[in-house]
């Protein structure tokens, strides 16, 4: 049964709050984040608010403070908050809380929203870009941390780039970071002196350490993450997995705010546009005709199921939310 919110006096602004794990000058996941915000302000005409940089052991505080001064819909922007979000959403049961997560959430309380936004198959496409350019056969992937759902992104990129370099093998390496740039960096670079050619990081700091370190080299290619970053060093970014924070935030926002309730999941890949390759940019001679035919091929493969992804447990839990089959 879905909740409904307090009874709202007509003309009241819905109030939205945000809770974030960095910096809104963040390129890649807060500052999108942020953005999006920014334009449900504008497009619904909220009251909004947002807490920068709050650390997952200070999260429940912060969500608790929104729920207490009113805000309606409060969103958990990562998968570190989700043990808070459903510890605060018990308490206040009438206001609506959003939980970004590739976690598995079990239980949820039902005013209680989870968001995947699912990377596995974007990834699958990447590697098939990155096993075309590689001269050596080497690609390297940096992750923030080991979780399930993220260690499938990374089985989907070799997959694909196994699909069209057989040959194609993977130097993998955990960050234990969302943030740190030097530490990614430090990877990235053993990576490229071990011989790979291609080397791409996940998550805001792996992604920026392994520009960095392709882009100081000039000996290996690599790919922004979340956000279109061809800006920050155009010479090595072939394209971007870009996740659609605009689309997504709103498409939420606007579903709780226009039917007066939640629902349980909300799912986002490559079909729902949550999820897409950026321009390739300085790269787009040295990608071919035949390789982005290729590319058009997959992602329809990949919609209608005719190639089968690994799922990981945020997957299958959004499928029983969903009550439907994800590709």
């Amino acid at each position: 049964m879905d909740l409904k919110p307090e009874p709202k006096i007509s003309g009241q602004k819905w109030k939205i709050g945000m809770i974030l794990s960095d910096a809104i000058t963040d390129i890649s996941w807060n500052g999108p984040a942020y953005g999006a915000l920014m334009e449900i302000a504008k497009n619904f005409g909220c009251d909004v608010s947002f807490k920068e940089s709050v650390p997952p052991e200070e999260a429940s505080e912060e969500i608790r403070d929104y729920a207490i001064r009113g805000f309606d819909i409060i969103f958990a922007h990562g998968g570190q908050y989700a043990a808070s979000v459903i510890e605060v959403a018990k308490e206040f049961t009438t206001k609506f809380f959003v939980a970004i997560t590739v976690k598995s959430i079990e239980n949820a309380p039902k005013n209680v929203g989870i968001v995947l936004v699912d990377f596995r198959q974007i990834s699958y496409l990447a590697g098939m870009i990155a096993g075309y350019l590689t001269k050596t056969n080497k690609l390297g992937y940096i992750s923030p941390f080991s979780i399930p759902d993220i260690e499938k992104w990374k089985e989907c990129f070799l997959m694909g780039a196994k699909r069209i370099n057989p040959m194609a093998e993977l130097d993998y390496a955990v960050a234990h970071t969302f943030t740190d740039v030097s530490r990614a960096k430090d990877l990235a670079l053993e990576m490229i002196n071990n011989g790979a050619d291609f080397v791409y990081g996940q998550g805001h700091g792996p992604t920026l350490g392994a520009i960095k370190a392709c882009d100081e080299t000039r000996r290996a290619l690599t790919f922004g993450s979340q956000a279109d970053m061809h800006s920050v060093a155009p010479e090595v970014v072939v394209t971007s997995l870009v996740w659609n924070a605009s689309l997504i935030y709103k498409a939420v926002a606007g579903s709780i705010i226009n039917m007066g309730k939640i629902k349980p999941a909300y799912y986002y890949g490559i079909a729902e546009g949550g999820v897409y390759l950026a321009p390739f940019y300085n790269f787009e001679d040295r990608i071919p005709q035949r390789l982005k035919k290729m590319l058009n091929e997959a992602r329809g493969d990949i919609i209608d199921g005719r190639i089968k992804l690994p799922k990981g447990p945020g997957v299958l839990m959004t499928e029983k939310l969903l009550k439907s089959k994800i590709p």
